[in-house]
């Protein structure tokens, strides 16, 4: 943003409002991939709990039967995977970005020009990372949803 055009108290107050947003829009991020951590594993210990209930009571599983049941757990399993895989490249987006924005840092002129170089590497690194965690944690979205309907589908089987 360019200071000329905005009082130095408007800028400072825009610029604060940015960090707060950042920092809000990273922490909700945070809380909904917690969730859906604990929402595919939860599902899996439960369809896990339901098949355990069946084989107690003396159930017949035929090995069909049986085969669809345990494809839900598989399901929750790989969601789980896919929430855990978009914590550990969130991680890497956030180190890249720091990684940047110490290289804007330099004190001395000869730096300046690799720096700006090194930090348009990790921007695009960034990016890149944001938009794989963006897949990863829809993906976990998307399996935990096939895991939904696999349960369904099983249970109907039985």
């Amino acid at each position: 943003m360019n200071k000329s055009l905005i009082s130095e108290k408007q800028y400072d107050i825009i610029k604060k409002l940015g960090e707060n947003t950042y920092r809000n829009a990273v922490e909700n991020v945070q809380q909904g991939v917690k969730a859906l951590v604990l929402v595919n594993g939860a599902a899996g210990i439960a369809v896990l709990a339901f098949l355990g209930n069946l084989v107690t009571d003396g159930s017949n599983f035929e090995s069909e039967l049986l085969t669809n049941a345990v494809k839900p757990i598989i399901w929750f399993s790989w969601g789980v995977v896919a929430a855990v895989l978009s914590i550990g490249l969130s991680y890497f987006t956030n180190i890249s970005n720091t990684n940047a924005l110490l290289l804007l840092t330099a004190t001395e002129d000869t730096e300046v020009d690799e720096n700006i170089r090194e930090f348009r590497l990790y921007i695009k690194y960034s990016h890149v990372l944001h938009f794989a965690t963006i897949l990863a944690f829809m993906g976990s979205v998307i399996i935990f949803v096939i895991g939904v309907y696999s349960t369904a589908n099983a249970i109907l089987a039985i």
